[in-house]
């Protein structure tokens, strides 16, 4: 059985009394496309790209998928790029691929419509981050660090910073769409 709770009580000094009432409690984390040093993760990534392509041929076995990139992506380069875009959110994942279909209407999707899509992407949310949580955002982009979850909540909670989990520990980072912003590269 699954459970779901609130986001904020992932964070909250509540936690405890979460775990105890319900043994073990798992956080499904993101799917870390890349490493805290910043080296891509080939076994997410890999993980990514299927998420997509077995939508596209759901009855097609994983090597004939892979063979069928270019029917959905101009160049596997595209796919790779709207995966790590993604930042292993498998929900925006998805947004993403589906803006790019609206903004192409047609398949193949090019890296143009992705860059557009990305771009639009970027211009909604950095209007919904308010001055000084780019001064947050930016400490998270230097360090992969949160020092005060209450003071994070919004980034967290709006996903302008994803969570990693590894066997070394959690790290964070500025989601990817951001990480093109005018206002990081202070």
């Amino acid at each position: 059985m699954v459970y779901t709770v609130p986001f904020e009580l992932n964070f909250s000094k509540d936690r405890g009394e979460l775990t105890n009432r319900y043994d073990r409690c798992h956080v499904l984390p993101m799917i870390p496309v890349c490493h805290r040093d910043g080296n891509e993760n080939q076994d997410s990534m890999a993980l990514l790209r299927e998420t997509l392509m077995i939508r596209a041929f759901p009855d097609a076995d994983q090597n004939q998928r892979a063979d069928r990139i270019t029917e959905v992506f101009d160049t596997p380069e595209t796919l790779d790029r709207l995966c790590r875009v993604s930042g292993g959110h498998v929900r925006y994942l998805l947004t993403l691929f589906g803006r790019c279909i609206e903004k192409e209407n047609a398949l193949p999707i090019s890296g143009a419509s992705l860059d557009y899509v990305i771009r639009e992407l970027r211009n909604e949310w950095s209007d919904a981050i308010p001055g000084h949580e780019w001064e947050l955002l930016q400490a998270v982009g230097r360090t992969k660090e949160i020092d005060d979850y209450e003071k994070y909540h919004r980034l967290l909670r709006n996903v302008f910073v994803v969570q990693y989990r590894e066997p070394e520990g959690t790290w964070f980072d500025v989601n990817p769409v951001l990480k093109g912003a005018k206002k990081l590269e202070v």
